[in-house]
């Protein structure tokens, strides 16, 4: 089983890798509408804070309600921030790049192809994106009946998830090619896929996507904890899912949401940012689904070097970044 310690010491060295480079350390952002004044990443900010943005999403979503309980919550901080709603990710993206937002959220997996220049970013890479703190995460949830032990053990069990094309088969797909196991799937309806369960014609249900345990009738089912050894073999099949302690402390898989920062923005800007997304105060927890898992740990961003801004906002949380501040 993994512990808490070692889902963040397992991802300190590659990150810290990625955040040395000297191509990615003292890179300021070209100006652009609603840019912050140039500054290096540890100056002050001046007297006058000017109005700062954060590209959050498409009206009604999931980003674009966060975002703007962030901006609602941030009033009387050393910073102003307003929403810029978007098409999403990809979009936020492009204009944290562009200097023309100071802060963006986006999900994990665009994120890591934005900054390795991978997928619809390509041949481009976006490397003036800095991560300041998870926001939330979409928790994988496996739960088992006693038995398999592992997610290996899942091999010619019956497994149960759905619906067709949705996350959860996504994650079955991949697990059971990359584990070299061959479960018995069963896709179905939520409601189905419980009935089946409770009548003992399944062994297991995966859920992914923010599919909640109590429509599928097994929150009182264990779930199965992912081998340090099988984790290592799925995420880089997986990239947009990170490492997460999923509840009673169970080592698993979730896709993080991210909140970033422009690269060149004063540390004195983004720190209260950062700290208010780690503090998940009740205004921001309401503004998500039930499900999600709160933006706690570093190992959620295995990717992204982490702004300046972040790294006396998780010290102050109690949870020191595995890295040195750049």
């Amino acid at each position: 089983m993994i512990s808490r310690r070692t889902l963040l010491a397992g991802l300190a060295a590659p990150v810290t890798a990625w955040a040395q480079a000297p191509a990615l350390r003292g890179s300021a952002p070209p100006a652009g509408p609603g840019s912050a004044p140039s500054a290096g990443p540890h100056s002050a900010p001046p007297a006058a804070t000017p109005l700062l943005r954060l590209a959050t999403g498409p009206r009604g979503g999931g980003a674009e309600r966060y975002g703007a309980a962030l901006c609602d919550t941030l009033q009387g901080a050393a910073v102003r921030l307003a929403p810029r709603h978007t098409l999403g990710s990809t979009e936020n993206l492009y204009l944290l790049e562009a200097g023309q937002v100071q802060f963006a959220i986006a999900g994990l997996e665009l994120a890591t192809a934005a900054f390795n220049g991978t997928g619809g970013f390509a041949p481009r890479r976006l490397r003036r994106i800095r991560a300041l703190a998870p926001v939330y995460g979409l928790p994988v949830l496996l739960h088992a009946r006693p038995g398999p032990g592992t997610w290996r053990g899942l091999h010619g069990k019956r497994l149960g998830c759905g619906p067709a094309g949705g996350a959860a088969e996504a994650v079955v797909r991949a697990l059971a090619e990359t584990l070299g196991i061959a479960p018995e799937v069963t896709l179905d309806t939520p409601e189905a896929v419980g009935e089946a369960f409770r009548a003992g014609r399944l062994d297991a249900v995966l859920l992914a996507g923010g599919q909640d345990a109590a429509g599928f009738g097994v929150l009182d089912v264990p779930l199965l904890p992912l081998a340090e050894d099988e984790a290592a073999l799925l995420l880089p099949a997986l990239p947009g899912l990170a490492p997460a302690l999923l509840p009673g402390e169970v080592p698993g898989l979730a896709a993080w949401t991210l909140l970033l920062a422009q690269a060149g923005l004063a540390a004195a800007w983004a720190e209260p940012v950062a700290a208010l997304a780690l503090a998940w105060p009740p205004a921001l927890r309401a503004a998500l689904p039930p499900a999600v898992l709160p933006g706690h740990g570093a190992a959620a961003n295995p990717v992204l070097p982490w702004h300046p801004g972040a790294f006396p906002a998780w010290a102050a949380a109690g949870m020191p970044l595995p890295e040195a501040p750049p």
